[in-house]
């Protein structure tokens, strides 16, 4: 998926933790965890390897963890939804890295229309769930 994708979920996600009263600064420090495993394409290595395993995932959250559990579970969870979309991709993840068998879904290819639409029906759902929610008020 697109940076611009992976960042569309991790909002949406974090914004569900900051409603459970996690912290403003920890969910935006948190959010990070949702473009983390690119980091490959900035220190040169090969594309959806280590960072985009278990392996990563436990060992980027483990000291977040250790400093504060909230910032650690917001971190973890945004870690985790970009593995999970990239698995959504025709390219995959490995997830048990350095064994190299890609997990996928197949549903679309990176860029593509339909990751558009699966991000445009996500932003949809979202607000149609913070309509609902404050539909209370009065403007």
């Amino acid at each position: 998926m697109k940076r611009s994708s992976h960042l569309t979920i991790g909002i949406i996600l974090t914004y569900f933790l900051y409603t459970l009263n996690y912290g403003w600064l920890y969910c935006l420090i948190g959010l990070q965890g949702s473009i983390a495993p690119d980091i490959d394409f900035k220190i040169g290595l090969r594309h959806r390897t280590i960072t985009h395993s278990i392996i990563a995932l436990i060992l980027t959250t483990m000291p977040l963890y250790l400093f504060s559990h909230q910032l650690g579970i917001v971190w973890f969870i945004n870690y985790l939804s970009h593995l999970t979309a990239d698995s959504m991709t025709k390219m995959g993840v490995p997830y048990f890295y350095p064994y190299k068998h890609y997990y996928w879904l197949k549903l679309f290819s990176t860029g593509s229309l339909w990751e558009h639409v699966f991000i445009l029906i996500s932003i949809g759902l979202f607000f149609i769930y913070i309509l609902n929610k404050y539909a209370y008020l009065q403007f």
